[in-house]
């Protein structure tokens, strides 16, 4: 009689555990899915004549963090993976040799001691999105 109800609570317990490993990966399944369906892949093609960073802006505290590492050239392409929802900011960098933001050559005020400009992006629900930044940013 011992070793029936013995073999009885193995029996339960087998299942049970079963049940809770089941659980936990649909759980993870729908976590990792829920994620995916957000996910963006997004590239960023500089045509402005100038370069600039990228930084991602939390959405709790404002906090920037830079994502392009250190700039993206002028004529170069800058990719990247985020959500839905995530907001960016693309801020010119002065000219390394001059020192000056804008563009002179357009009538632009491109003098020393002008804040370089600065633009914003947010992702949105489309798949696979290309951001043309060109002159003016």
């Amino acid at each position: 009689m011992p070793a029936q109800k013995a073999l009885f609570r193995s029996i339960t317990i087998i299942p049970t555990l079963l049940l809770l490993v089941l659980s936990t990966q649909t759980t993870t399944l729908t976590f990792t899915s829920a994620i995916q369906s957000t996910s963006r892949n997004i590239q960023i093609l500089n045509e402005s004549g100038r370069r600039f960073e990228v930084y991602w802006i939390h959405a709790d505290t404002g906090e920037m963090i830079r994502q392009s590492d250190p700039f993206v050239y002028n004529g170069a392409a800058f990719s990247l993976n985020s959500y839905m929802g995530h907001k960016f900011q693309i801020r010119e960098l002065a000219g390394a040799k001059t020192g000056i933001c804008g563009d002179p050559e357009d009538g632009d005020l491109g003098v020393e001691g002008i804040k370089c400009r600065v633009n914003y992006f947010q992702v949105n629900a489309n798949q696979d999105q290309v951001l043309f930044v060109t002159k003016g940013l």
